[in-house]
């Protein structure tokens, strides 16, 4: 077993994801794997988002600095038991430690995409004057890195779960697919209510804004101001 550090993070879940799930299987040194993903996810998302909140000046940026990391970190704990012990309930034998782990290195293999599309976020901010379109940009940006967090999830899950009951396979599917649908719920509820993680240059700083409105509708209305509409 080689220890895992924040530096090594990306190298390992990228170049050699299978020897991490292996390790996790076997419920080796789990406990430094959690603290380096913890500390690696602090950092790059971190990082995407003093890009987010530069939108709106210094002081957004070092609110969102705290603010997204916190928001992924949140949403894995506000829906982690309810992927466990479902999981439990249709046969799963992994440890609690397990699946932290595995939830972690979900998130830690988003914030590495997400960092690899900052300089193009840092790029629109730099050259361009369109709030609606900077932020259309990064939510699908962020999307993106979402996907791929799941892909890598999805993928650590089934080997979890190798040599279990085969006829409860397709209700441990199920239940993961539920739950990525649950995720994106809460996450997109949870960035709404601790709003705002960036903004136009004109809008006053607000560490919370208590405007009423949902996700999906700010989303919408964010292309029709795009489309001109």
């Amino acid at each position: 077993m080689v220890d895992m550090t924040i530096a090594s993070v990306p190298s390992t879940l990228l170049r050699e994801p299978q020897r991490f799930f292996d390790e996790l299987k076997a419920g080796q040194g789990l406990s430094d794997k959690a603290f380096a993903l913890v500390g690696f996810c602090l950092l790059f998302f971190g990082a995407f988002g003093a890009v987010l909140g530069a939108s709106n000046g210094v002081l957004q940026a070092l609110a969102s600095v705290v603010k997204l990391p916190l928001l992924f970190l949140l949403t894995m704990g506000i829906c982690f038991p309810t992927l466990h012990i479902l999981n439990l309930l249709f046969g799963a034998k992994h440890s609690t430690g397990q699946l932290a782990v595995l939830l972690l290195a979900s998130l830690a293999a988003t914030g590495t995409i997400l960092v690899g599309f900052l300089p193009v976020s840092l790029f629109f901010l730099m050259t361009n004057d369109s709030y609606a379109f900077f932020k259309l940009l990064n939510v699908a940006i962020l999307a993106v890195a979402a996907f791929y967090g799941v892909r890598f999830l999805a993928v650590g899950m089934a080997k979890l779960h190798e040599g279990l009951d085969a006829k409860l396979a397709p209700n441990r599917n199920s239940v993961l697919t539920l739950w990525i649908l649950l995720y994106a719920f809460v996450g997109s509820q949870l960035a709404w209510v601790t709003r705002p993680y960036f903004g136009a240059k004109d809008m006053q700083f607000e560490i919370f804004r208590t405007q009423r409105g949902n996700f999906f509708v700010d989303i919408l209305d964010a292309l029709q101001e795009l489309g001109g509409g």
